[in-house]
């Protein structure tokens, strides 16, 4: 992570919070829905990213 400049370490802290909060509204509990959350939310977040530039 050091090697991120501001608007990376940004994203990167939202996906992992946006996604914490995903998994606990949708109250999923199993790894695989997990991981498969994690990786919508980050495919999500980089559309995002792209989009804006």
């Amino acid at each position: 992570m050091d090697r991120m400049n501001t608007t990376e370490l940004a994203a990167n802290q939202f996906r992992m919070t946006h996604t914490c909060e995903k998994l606990k509204l949708e109250k999923i509990k199993n790894q695989r829905d997990a991981m498969e959350t994690h990786e919508m939310v980050g495919r999500e977040v980089r559309a995002a990213i792209a989009k804006k530039c």
